[in-house]
């Protein structure tokens, strides 16, 4: 599986996506986060030997031209994707455009409950 994961880390540039299929490649590109969701995902998904395309953002839910940018990304230069992890994210705006994303590739947006209820009732 390809996922692209959008989520803070210590290190790394931005509006650059990270392409990773091992465990040394996250933590020397990122850097090493207590308490990070999207890195903590990466980790789990390279265990399960899925491929992960990681976009660094400034402050998840707010830096959005840190999300238009890999978005932008994944629509023109990716051939597949079977998911999109936005963690922390609540606003309509991103998330629309994620799934804006999802249907090109017939993909999966994975976001948290509490995002999710955000997206809801701020609908």
């Amino acid at each position: 599986m390809d996922i692209a994961i959008f989520s803070n880390s210590s290190n790394g540039e931005f509006n650059k996506p990270y392409v990773f299929d091992n465990l040394e490649n996250i933590f020397l590109s990122l850097g090493i986060s207590k308490k990070n969701i999207g890195i903590d995902f990466a980790v789990n998904s390279i265990f399960k030997k899925n491929k992960i395309i990681f976009f660094r953002v400034k402050e998840e839910d707010v830096s959005t031209e840190d999300y238009f940018f890999g978005f932008d990304y994944l629509k023109n230069e990716i051939l597949s994707l079977d998911a999109i992890f936005i963690p922390n994210v609540g606003s309509s705006h991103i998330i629309e455009a994620s799934l804006k994303i999802c249907n090109i590739f017939k993909s999966i947006l994975i976001i948290n409950q509490n995002d999710f209820y955000d997206f809801l009732t701020n609908h």
